[in-house]
């Protein structure tokens, strides 16, 4: 049985558990918004904390946004790593193999 995991919306403080295989995120109750996934081990403090509740809002923005920086970076690194195969397949002598290969790796880099 998957566990359960915390979603939250940040303006009305508002949290829900619900399983963690769920595609959509759910909508919060009071106010329509879709509810943010926290995760299962996140300490969620009271509802009339709004002080705690700012931080980890603020904690929450810090990793997405540290998240996406790394995505960027991995995507640059994957298509500086298909740009290097290629190189170094065109320049060896063509057969069939190797123009497959290319074609194949020029499909997955426009692809990112």
């Amino acid at each position: 049985m998957p566990s359960n995991t915390n979603w939250v919306c940040f303006e009305c403080r508002l949290t829900i558990r619900r399983a963690r295989g769920e595609v959509a995120a759910p909508l919060c109750s009071s106010c329509g918004e879709r509810c943010v996934d926290l995760g299962h081990k996140c300490a969620l403090p009271p509802k009339d904390n709004q002080i705690a509740w700012r931080k980890l809002r603020e904690r929450f923005n810090r990793i997405a946004i540290e998240q996406c920086e790394q995505q960027s970076k991995d995507r640059v690194r994957r298509w500086h790593a298909l740009e290097q195969k290629i190189l170094s397949l065109e320049s060896k002598p063509a057969t069939v193999g190797r123009k497959k290969a290319i074609r194949l790796l020029r499909e997955e880099l426009g692809k990112l």
